[in-house]
């Protein structure tokens, strides 16, 4: 949602945030909180929604999810991620080390090219008609800043977004239109309603009504290490971990989540149910393909997807296409 809701040890070298800049000055009520929600343990909450389960629709929803006519981001060499390591990830470097081996390989997979069913209507050649702008199944992992604690261990929506203003600003990280920027906060960092609302965020600048950063409207999603204080709301397997760290294991999911619903619905103009509100991650949270399993130790789901030796449980996602469904992959 918008507001939603490994075994080598690698050193992550990421740049080093100076903070003599800051973002503009601002005190913001953020427009919308969307929020990965907490874990439906019951086991319809792991099973398929059928296209013959949604409920009537008009043509512009006639997959499940509404187009509202905004922009997705569909440039032609895909969509650039960055991460910026908020807190003390010292202890966690095999986190790291998941995290971005997920990030790398995403791109290109047959699990991302489902939001490859997702597009904008642009004007033609002719500008007599419309076409399908289509988002591109690449993703590319453009590098690291590290903050250490700029805006403490108690984080505000707004004290997010400043981390990640600052980052820019500074120069550690650069200014992207076609950027997703993911502060990955470590296990001893609390972000406002993280435990009581939802799991994980994204947003924009345009959407939060707070200023574009280097005059652009920078999309950015929050992604916590879950593990230490929520793993049983937050983490499917919260007892085990599938790819040696849980703490990777929660946040590759949420992250999952959040890049695929920034690429559909980057502004929440695009491709969004507005109520109940919906995005395309939201409404297949925490469901997984196969047979329902609990996540506790007697009996964990099993990892879903593997990268470069590396297993991850992963979500599966909206497929806009067919009547609309929820899968792990989309071939067509």
């Amino acid at each position: 949602m918008l507001r939603s809701c490994v075994y080598v040890l690698l050193l992550v070298v990421g740049s080093s945030v100076c903070w003599s800049q800051s973002a503009p000055a601002l005190t913001p009520t953020f427009v919308a909180r969307h929020g990965s929600s907490f874990i439906n343990r019951r086991p319809a909450a792991a099973v398929y929604l059928a296209p013959s389960a949604l409920p009537a629709t008009t043509p512009s929803q006639n997959n499940g999810l509404a187009y509202n006519g905004g922009p997705i981001m569909d440039d032609a060499n895909g969509v650039n991620v960055y991460f910026i390591w908020y807190g003390d990830w010292s202890h966690d470097q095999l986190a790291q080390k998941v995290l971005i081996n997920f990030i790398t390989h995403i791109g290109g997979s047959p699990y991302f090219n489902i939001n490859t069913t997702y597009y904008s209507l642009e004007s033609g050649p002719s500008s007599t008609k419309l076409i399908k702008d289509r988002v591109v199944n690449a993703v590319h992992y453009m590098g690291s800043a590290t903050d250490k604690y700029s805006q403490g261990a108690n984080l505000s929506d707004y004290q997010v977004y400043l981390a990640v203003a600052n980052a820019i600003t500074s120069g550690a990280l650069p200014a992207d239109q076609n950027g997703v920027y993911f502060l990955l906060t470590s296990g001893d960092v609390y972000e406002a309603e993280f435990g009581n609302n939802f799991c994980a965020w994204h947003d924009s600048t345009q959407d939060a009504g707070v200023p574009p950063v280097d005059g652009v409207d920078v999309k950015f999603s929050w992604v916590p290490n879950a593990a230490i204080q929520f793993a049983y709301n937050c983490i499917w397997d919260y007892q085990t971990t599938v790819s040696g760290s849980l703490s990777a294991d929660g946040m590759a999911n949420f992250m999952a989540h959040e890049l695929e619903e920034s690429v559909t619905d980057p502004d929440i103009t695009s491709w969004v149910n507005l109520a109940p509100f919906n995005e395309n991650g939201d409404l297949c949270d925490f469901v997984f393909p196969g047979p329902y399993h609990s996540g506790s130790a007697s009996d964990p789901q099993p990892p879903d997807m593997k990268f470069d030796g590396i297993p991850y449980l992963i979500q599966e996602n909206w497929v806009n296409a067919k009547g609309g469904y929820c899968a792990i992959r989309w071939d067509d």
